[in-house]
């Protein structure tokens, strides 16, 4: 860029290098976890509800082993997620929290949030590809995850 000039107050006040970048992206990694979790226990739950309520041959299709199975994923990658974030949080307060930690987080929690959401969709069938529902929002917000798996997992 030729004669580009950024206004001070638009610059970051304390960044001085790109070291004091670095603990930024630090932290939108660790928060990037901490919200794919959440996506993906909103994913669950909206499925396991619906999965209870909506009716096939008399009864909910919940009772059926191959929906059983999907639940059951989908709660095992959301329970693996949510400890991995609390992990990271210990680190954090701890003042451990690396690089490569926050990197290992946002990569497994995002990757585990895009496999739960598929499942959830899956299971709502054509209602999960409803605009007004929880998997769809979900499947939207996954975007926001998806460009910066190849390289967060370079800084792994």
């Amino acid at each position: 860029m030729e004669n580009c000039r950024v206004p001070e107050e638009n610059r970051l006040q304390v960044d001085n290098s790109f070291r004091d970048t670095a603990k930024v992206l630090k932290g939108t990694r660790y928060f990037v976890g901490w919200e794919a979790t959440g996506c993906a226990m909103g994913a669950y739950e909206n499925a396991l509800k619906y999965c209870q309520e909506r009716l096939q041959f008399g009864k909910p299709i919940g009772s059926f082993q191959l929906v059983q199975d999907l639940l059951a994923k989908m709660l095992a990658n959301t329970t693996a997620s949510q400890c991995m974030v609390v992990r990271t949080a210990q680190l954090e307060a701890e003042g451990k929290l690396t690089d490569a930690h926050a990197a290992l987080s946002k990569a497994f929690t995002t990757a585990k949030c895009r496999e739960t959401v598929a499942w959830a969709r899956e299971l709502l069938g054509g209602n999960g590809m409803l605009p007004s529902t929880t998997s769809a929002v979900s499947s939207r917000m996954l975007k926001l995850f998806t460009p910066t798996k190849a390289l967060t997992k370079c800084k792994i």
